[in-house]
């Protein structure tokens, strides 16, 4: 059973893994050519996929040990609770990823790769 001593805690490590999940997505989006996966257009210019990969994945780790800093080292979720927390985050970020990706407009630049 599933036991979260601090509910703000266990809600600051799932925003912490969606985020972190969504920068990455846009890293490998920018870096692989895969606008199924980008958030913006980066047909044209990887490099912003790659700033705000970098942007989303600090940001989440910064904004998370700032706020949380007083409840890191107390008695927190366990592995299987961080485990269903991560997970949870990385689904929701793909699938958030997945809808707001169909919905941004695209120009027509290099072909589309499918990995």
């Amino acid at each position: 059973m599933l036991y979260f001593v601090y509910q703000e805690l266990a809600l600051g490590y799932l925003a912490l893994s969606f985020l972190t999940a969504l920068g990455v997505l846009q890293w490998v989006a920018a870096s692989y050519h895969l606008a199924g996966l980008g958030l913006l257009d980066y047909s044209e210019h990887r490099t912003s996929g790659y700033v705000l990969g970098i942007v989303l994945i600090a940001g989440s780790a910064l904004w998370f040990f700032v706020t949380q800093w007083t409840r890191i080292f107390t008695p927190g979720p366990a592995g299987s609770e961080l485990t269903l927390l991560f997970a949870a985050g990385a689904a929701f970020a793909l699938i958030a990823t997945l809808a707001v990706a169909g919905t941004t407009p695209r120009t027509k630049g290099r072909p589309i790769q499918c990995v």
